[in-house]
């Protein structure tokens, strides 16, 4: 519910001094004037102002039909529910283990159906994530375009760590509890059934086939994992979707034709 009429706000000066840190970045990020950035910013606050000042007025029609009274308006505390505090079971203890999420950033992919890479769900990673977050800017706010309108979103959600390390480079072990752990946040972030068994049942596949028994056998089916997810989410987002969870063993085979091509070369 809109508590305040839009019409009495003031859209900020955005070419201000105030304003002069966000202009100078984003500018800098998409290759623009400083007075492009202004423009923007204004007319996106005047877009959002003129929705909100519709809204408005459907909200005061839907208050006072047929020409009732806008100088009554109904009690806003009729319509606010005052926020209360959940209560707790004084019987239950804390959890014997408290399971480390990702990183913001990590998070915000799978919450928009990203790729993002296993990396960022290692124990290691996820442990460093949560000490992180209470350290830094959580709360620090950029500006991120989102279907061509700036606006401002949390640094940490769009944020990816200089650290990471791609899939095709983690050991098995690696590859092996960041799967883990990015299927359970699948789950949490409403990632469908069907992708999520479709995910499941790929790294199983890998992880009980023969070729672990080969001489870089492993290798090659980490460098397999990181280029078919990779391309999955690429056809996905195309509408050219497939099942994932087979694996294509001439593709494989191929794949690990080159392992042990490199081998042969950095063996020379």
């Amino acid at each position: 519910r809109i508590d305040r009429d839009p019409s009495l706000q003031v859209c900020p000066d955005f070419s201000s001094d105030d304003y002069a840190a966000i202009r100078t970045a984003a500018a800098r990020d998409r290759n623009v004037s400083d007075a492009d950035i202004a423009r923007e910013l204004t007319e996106a606050w005047t877009a959002r102002n003129d929705a909100a000042k519709a809204a408005w007025a459907a909200q005061q029609e839907a208050d006072h039909p047929q020409g009732g009274n806008p100088d009554n308006p109904p009690s806003l505390a009729t319509d606010r529910k005052k926020p209360a505090l959940a209560p707790f079971d004084p019987d239950l203890a804390a959890p014997d283990h408290l399971r480390p999420r990702p990183s913001a950033f990590a998070i915000h992919k799978l919450e928009n159906f990203e790729y993002v890479e296993l990396w960022y769900f290692t124990q290691d990673r996820c442990l460093d994530a949560l000490s992180s977050s209470h350290s830094t800017g959580d709360h620090t706010f950029g500006l991120a375009s989102e279907e061509d309108v700036l606006a401002l979103r949390p640094i940490a959600a769009y944020k990816p760590s200089k650290a990471v390390v791609a899939d095709d480079k983690l050991s098995w072990r690696q590859m092996e509890m960041g799967f883990s752990s990015m299927l359970t946040e699948m789950e949490a972030t409403q990632w469908s059934e069907a992708h999520r068994t479709a995910l499941a049942n790929f790294y199983w596949n890998l992880t009980n086939h023969p070729y672990r028994t080969r001489p870089y056998g492993e290798t090659a089916l980490i460098t397999y994992q990181a280029r078919v997810r990779r391309h999955w989410h690429d056809s996905l987002k195309q509408g050219k979707g497939y099942n994932i969870s087979g694996v294509n063993n001439n593709l494989l085979s191929s794949i690990n034709d080159e392992v042990w091509d490199k081998h042969k070369r950095d063996a020379l």
